[in-house]
């Protein structure tokens, strides 16, 4: 059936007898009708088979007749395709669509949605697969067809099936697929030595015409893609430096032709970035080092995270879009590495290896996350027994690392703790008040079974360790447990810790002790009150609902000597300082300064000092640097991180040293309201979204108006769970709190960790005073609550950015400088521009027929180079009430350049007396916010000066005759003055310094005289002096010339008689000028004067017998045994050394008879010339030719050698 549809006759074709099943599956393979079927041709055919054989049998080429027997194609190999339904193939390779362009365009092109670029486009007659060479049409020029294509279609050759149109690019396509039999494409996300080395195997190689992109952005070669991906920046790169590729970076090479030679290399690095700033309300993005750190529009983002400010993200820009995905995540210890730059560079975490990755890192902003570089795995990078967090590129590469929190801070300070005996001896439980390393407290419930158990065993090893006999059991850690907690309540049960050790033979280390000696003699409850573990410090965990285990107990300075004679755990040492510790020192100094302690970055310090029992204070740190100085002689305990080493990883001073700090919340908004107490909305210092309850009496006192919400409060709460409020007072400047450590304003990161904070959107003036100079470091803690509510269980995470502005309140620790929880109310358009100041002045005696008002001149921050615009208002007064632009007020003007705007007026619109004029100037710099100044200025305007009482001054003008209206103007009685002329009087001057049109410049306007010599003019609403000194002289430049001079207005091509101008000619337009009075001198020898030529840095200075001056591109001529012409054989006569009209057409002919077959010789010629005449050597032709004169200097001679003319 589908043979009889392409035109196959079965009795001709012999598919008939016994044997037609066989020989028609003959002919149908030939065909190719079975092409890519699995199943046998004679099994029942399922119904994806049968559309695939209906779909091979639309692509072959039909029969139109048979002659003697033989089947007959029609000459255009025609389909069933393309017969029946008009469809073509077309084929070609993509280099644009919607996604990207691989047109030597850079990585931000791209079509528009639902467009194709392909070039090389083939439309064959036919759609048959089998289609011979040569039977197609090529069209000349790429072309756009309306379908979509994915981006990894780029690059290579495509067949696409189109139901053709006249014009083909308006062609219905119905489909596109890649060409498995043209493409040869190899690709890798590993480090690659070199091209040869990747394409080895693969019979490929590149060669002079391969083109490289990277992220779909043009380059001119291998080195310079490589250079653009970093791998000659060194630091972590210089392991790839000079290879090919490195890991991370996806390599593409495609042979879209299957000539073995690759046309296309396509490398795409991703860049670790952060989402530095999102609006919800605005629907934008900020991406660090992206987009100049401007906000995105989310549409032109895509990704399948939900991102939340503060994310690391993965991000590649191509096409006007950018791309963006979630870095995958791994914890744990660094176990290994292989950092030799000549071999795999690896580090082993989990027991699996990783890789360096060489994308880009631009996550600077970041906190405590760093680029990772193997060359420093132990050595200021990666470290041996650390917890980190590696963030992996999309081809699970390390990137990046930072300090992981598990196990990082999992110390507390016990402050009071106390148990429930329960009805039997192990139905105990227990509560616990710890202070942990992030400085917040709380109160938990223990995991009293998993407590007692850990304590216990800790307890066994300590106490065996130090020689004592001990045995764990259940009951034990139990009775240990409560030994360390203590209780006010009764335990008649076996356990409780002032009995025996229930375990025979134990010695105990918490239980059985005779701790207090001022109360009953003897051991009993007296011993054992609520609150015996305050002081001392324990590794602990928290479970999701917030219960505590106490994994062990590190220690107490405060411990009775009943407990530290046996409970002494080998991993902590304690002992008295023998040097003070200072702030940021990296080690603690115990007996005689012989023996140390070393504490780093992440050492949790606990500081317990309890000397006054009405007065314990207590306090933690995170690290060296946040460490507080302690007095020598203070007794420290100190956990080691290990056996092998003096790292602590927690210490314990007997010292006030840093003390607790006040909890802060940021008060949102009122939930609700009732007699006695209201609830707010809050985000506390954590972020945690929560509520707050308070008396009736205090929220009526505190919030009256808007402005006590959106601020952060001091609180505490007590056991009810009522909080007490402290609300900040800020101080007249309204940026510091004078009561607590709180500051407000505007701020931009100046870099990773350090913040300023500035008091207007400008950040300008930073914030100053009681708290320094504006200047912070910041941690973690940053909360956007632009958007949040109540809806919210946590704030986003917000950050801060160097070109993004925020406007946030923040709390402090004043002491360190620091910031201990910022809240970001919303984030600025950007970093605003350089501030900028403006003064206006007024015009002096300005009238009512003044035109010129006011001047305004900006001063520019100190190497600004932004730019500038400038609006004009009419106000009431001084102070610039009632502003009313002038901009589309056609009585006004306004010419401004760079750093100076002038106001202008028509005439009569003013009336006499006092105006006022505002001016504001806008400032621009690229990627940031424009800034304005404003200043207002007086204009006093007087009365126009009355009819008559104006006068003009002759100088030096030899005896002239001035004439107003028409009528003569006698010179006043010894003076020069000529007087009695009113503004719009028309004056006319003669005399013999004043030549026929020449030109003069009169109250700053140029005038032409006539040709008879009078110069004329309307008066001006001021006096005048005239001299010769007024006269100008008219410069008129060729194409190519240029001029400089003292009052040479480039402009309007005036300058003063006499004042000496240099000439410029451009290289490309001549090599001197021709200077006329009327542009039409075609050659000139050298000189100076009108009339003559000047080579190109000469100078020119014009008489009073000038008014308009021609100056034109020339080149020199020089000669030897010719003769120039002008134009041909009877022009004028040009000279040796002369300058000739560049474009003109001069005659040169030999001298001389010269020898048959010479020609005319030039050192530079840039066309063949005309009419060109060879020498007869008998006198009868002279070699002659017509050249026309180039930008270049000729010199012309004789001979048999040069080729060109």
């Amino acid at each position: 059936m589908l043979l009889v549809a392409a035109g196959y006759d079965a009795q001709l074709e012999g598919l008939t007898g016994n044997d037609w099943a066989i020989k028609t599956a003959s002919l149908a393979s030939t065909l190719g009708i079975f092409d890519d079927l699995t199943a046998p041709t004679g099994d029942p055919l399922t119904r994806d088979n049968a559309a695939l054989l209906i779909y091979n049998a639309l692509d072959i080429e039909m029969i139109q007749k048979y002659e003697n027997g033989y089947a007959i194609a029609f000459e255009d190999h025609r389909t069933l395709l393309s017969t029946k339904y008009g469809v073509y193939k077309v084929e070609g390779v993509v280099t644009g669509n919607e996604w990207a362009q691989l047109e030597d365009t850079d990585s931000e092109d791209a079509l528009a949605t639902g467009k194709t670029k392909m070039d090389h486009v083939k439309v064959y007659k036919s759609t048959t697969s089998n289609t011979v060479v040569g039977e197609y049409e090529e069209e000349k020029n790429p072309v756009i067809f309306n379908v979509s294509t994915p981006v990894d279609m780029l690059g290579q050759t495509v067949t696409m099936y189109v139901r053709k149109t006249t014009v083909l690019a308006n062609s219905e396509v119905l489909g596109v697929y890649v060409n498995g039999n043209n493409n040869v494409v190899k690709t890798t996300a590993d480090t690659q030595d070199t091209m040869k080395d990747f394409l080895k195997g693969t019979g490929l190689s590149v060669d002079g015409d391969t083109a490289y992109y990277v992220n779909y952005g043009v380059m001119k070669d291998e080195a310079a893609a490589t250079k653009a991906m970093g791998f000659e920046s060194g630091d972590r790169f210089n392991s790839v430096k000079g290879k090919t590729n490195g890991y991370g970076v996806e390599l593409t090479a495609i042979d879209n032709d299957n000539d073995g030679e690759v046309e296309y290399v396509l490398y795409l690095q991703e860049t670790l970035s952060q989402v530095i700033a999102k609006s919800d309300s605005k629907e934008t993005t900020t991406l660090n080092t992206f987009n100049s750190n401007k906000a995105i529009d989310n549409e032109d983002i895509v990704t399948e995270a939900d991102l939340a400010e503060g994310d690391l993200v993965l991000t590649v820009s191509y096409g006007g879009r950018y791309y963006v995905s979630e870095p995958q995540v791994i914890t744990g210890q660094m176990e290994s590495y292989a950092a030799n730059k000549e071999k795999e560079q690896t580090i082993t975490v989990g027991g699996t290896e990783y890789h360096p990755s060489y994308i880009q890192y631009k996550a600077d902003t970041a906190d405590n996350t760093y680029e990772f570089d193997v060359l420093k795995c132990d050595n200021g990078g990666v470290e041996f027994d650390s917890d980190y967090d590696f963030i992996l590129d999309s081809n699970g590469n390390v990137i990046a690392y930072r300090p992981s929190e598990q196990g990082l801070y999992d110390y507390a300070l016990v402050l009071d703790s106390g148990y429930e005996p329960g009805a039997f001896a192990s139905d105990a439980s227990g509560k616990i008040k710890v202070l942990l390393a992030d400085g917040t407290e709380g109160v938990y419930t223990l995991n009293f079974s998993a407590s007692a158990k850990n304590v216990g065993e800790q307890v066994a090893d300590v106490l065996t360790t130090n020689s004592h006999t001990e045995k764990y059991s259940k009951n034990q850690g139990i009775q240990e447990l409560k030994g360390f907690l203590g209780t006010s309540d009764s335990d008649n049960s076996a356990t409780a810790p002032w009995k025996t050790p229930v375990e025979t033979g134990n010695t105990g280390a918490f239980v059985n002790k005779n701790i207090d000696t001022t109360g009953t003699a003897g051991i009993n409850d007296a011993d054992y009150k609520d609150g015996r573990a305050a002081g001392y410090v324990i590794a602990y965990s928290l479970n999701d609902d917030n219960v505590l285990t106490i994994k062990s107990i590190v220690g107490s300075n405060d411990e009775v000597s009943a407990v530290t004679s046996v409970f002494n755990p080998a991993d902590v040492k304690q002992q008295a300082m023998s040097s003070a510790y200072e702030t940021g020192a990296a080690r603690i100094r115990y007996n005689s300064n012989n023996s140390q302690i070393t504490v780093d970055k992440n050492t949790v310090a606990f500081y317990y000092d309890n000397s006054t029992p009405s007065d314990i204070t207590y306090g933690v740190a995170v690290g060296y640097n946040e460490m507080a100085h302690v007095d020598n002689n203070k007794i420290v305990s100190a956990r080691f991180l290990d056996s092998k080493s003096t790292l602590a990883s927690t210490v314990l001073f007997d010292a006030e040293g840093v003390a607790v700090e006040k909890d802060y919340a940021f008060v949102l908004s009122r939930s609700s309201v009732d007699s006695k107490y209201a609830t707010l909305n809050v985000v506390l210092m954590d972020g945690t979204v929560t509520t707050l309850k308070i008396t009736r009496d205090d929220y009526n006192s505190i919030f009256n108006t808007s402005d006590d919400f959106s601020i952060p409060y001091a609180y505490t709460t007590d056991g009810n769970g009522v909080s007490d409020l402290t609300k900040p007072n800020f101080s007249s400047d309204d940026n510091q709190a004078s009561n607590l450590e709180i500051v407000r304003g505007y701020a931009r990161q100046l870099r990773t960790g350090t913040v300023a904070l500035y008091t207007d959107k400008t950040m300008t003036n930073l914030v100053n005073g009681a708290y320094g100079d504006g200047t912070f470091t910041y941690e973690n803690n940053i909360w956007n609550v632009e958007d949040v509510d109540n809806s919210y269980e946590k704030a986003p995470v917000g950050s801060f950015s160097e070109n993004v502005g925020r406007e946030v309140v923040m709390v402090i620790d004043s002491d360190k400088n620091i910031v201990r929880a910022a809240y970001i109310l919303s984030t600025l358009d950007g970093v605003y521009a350089g501030q900028i100041s403006v003064a206006a002045a007024a015009e002096t005696g300005v009238n009512t027929n003044s035109t010129k008002l006011a001047t305004a001149t900006v001063t520019k921050p100190a190497g600004g180079t932004g730019a500038l615009t400038y609006e004009w208002f009419k106000c009431d007064d001084a102070a610039g009430s009632n502003p009313v632009s002038l901009k589309n007020d056609a009585n006004y003007t306004v010419s401004s350049s760079g750093v100076t705007s002038v106001l202008n007026v028509k005439a009569g619109v003013l009336t006499a007396g006092d105006h006022y004029f505002k001016v504001v100037a806008t400032y621009t710099e690229t990627g940031k916010v424009a800034t304005t100044a404003d200043d207002v200025v007086k204009v006093t305007v007087a009365a126009a000066p009355a009819a008559g009482s104006l006068s003009i001054s002759n100088t030096d003008l030899t005896t002239p005759t001035v004439m107003k209206n028409g009528t003569p103007v006698t010179v006043a009685a010894g003076t020069s003055l000529y007087l009695g002329f009113s503004e719009g009087d028309k004056v006319q001057i003669v005399s013999s310094d004043i030549k026929a049109n020449s030109y003069w410049k009169v109250a700053g306007t140029v005038y032409q005289a006539s040709g008879a010599g009078i110069l004329s003019f309307t008066m001006p609403k001021t006096d005048l002096t005239i001299a010769k000194a007024d006269q100008q002289v008219k410069y008129t430049l060729g194409e190519g010339v240029s001029l400089t001079g003292t009052d040479y207005d480039v402009a309007t091509g005036y300058a003063p008689v006499g004042t000496t101008v240099t000439i410029t000619v451009a290289p490309a337009n001549g090599t001197g000028v021709l200077v006329s009075n009327d542009g039409e001198l075609k050659s000139a020898a050298t000189g100076s004067t009108v009339g003559s030529a000047i080579a190109t840095a000469g100078t020119f200075t014009p008489t009073n017998a000038e008014s308009d001056v021609y100056m034109n591109a020339a080149a020199k001529v020089t000669t030897t045994g010719v003769d120039v012409k002008l134009g041909n054989s009877t022009g004028s006569a040009v000279s040796a050394n002369d300058y000739v009209l560049v474009g003109e057409k001069v005659f040169v002919e030999a001298t001389a008879d010269g020898t048959n077959g010479d020609v005319i010789l030039a050192n530079t010629y840039t066309a063949d010339g005309e009419d060109k005449k060879t020498s007869s050597g008998d006198g009868t032709t002279k070699a002659s030719i017509i050249y026309t004169m180039t930008n270049a200097d000729v010199n012309f001679t004789t001979g048999a050698d040069n080729p060109k003319p």
